[in-house]
């Protein structure tokens, strides 16, 4: 389902057990028309970032995205890019984005330096992405595209995936 957005009370009542899709609420973002890979190139040529299992500067990787002919290519997935490019999250002046309001209180947040990972920036070409997966932490996530698209196939909880092998307490998950 698509929406423009969703209070929170709309959010807790009916969606926090289904995918859905929000239309409007990054619009408001400083990144969406800020993040274009030019932009970021410009601003973070020489910044290292983890592309699965390497680091490159963003200079790097984004040759490697151009010339690439992988069939599975690797894609950039930084869970540290807001410290390295000095970015502020919230809703704030200078911030570059913020978590939607239909989301609610982030409880995570009581963890403080015990939080896990909780952000990534996520850049690729085509044919990029990760394989089938599970979060190890138990948590619902969301992303925001701000450039390109993004192909998501989801399965109910208790679906049996053919070839997907998920380990009786769900924390380990195989796929040949």
């Amino acid at each position: 389902r698509r929406f423009d957005n969703l209070t929170y009370e709309q959010y807790a009542e009916r969606w926090t057990e289904q995918p859905f899709i929000l239309t409007k609420c990054i619009r408001e973002w400083p990144v969406t028309s800020t993040w274009t890979i030019d932009q970021l190139l410009s601003d973070y040529a020489e910044l290292d970032f983890r592309a699965e299992a390497v680091d490159w500067t963003f200079s790097r990787y984004c040759e490697y995205m151009r010339d690439n002919i992988d069939e599975s290519p690797l894609y950039l997935f930084d869970r540290k890019f807001a410290e390295k490019m000095g970015i502020k999250i919230g809703k704030d002046a200078g911030s570059a984005y913020w978590r939607p309001d239909c989301f609610g209180p982030d409880l995570f947040e009581v963890l403080g330096r015990e939080r896990p990972a909780h952000r990534w920036l996520i850049v690729g070409p085509e044919r990029s992405g990760s394989t089938f997966h599970k979060d190890p932490n138990g948590t619902s996530a969301w992303n925001a595209v701000i450039q390109g698209s993004k192909y998501w196939i989801m399965f109910p909880p208790a679906a049996q995936v053919p070839g997907v092998y998920v380990s009786q307490d769900s924390s380990e998950v195989t796929s040949p």
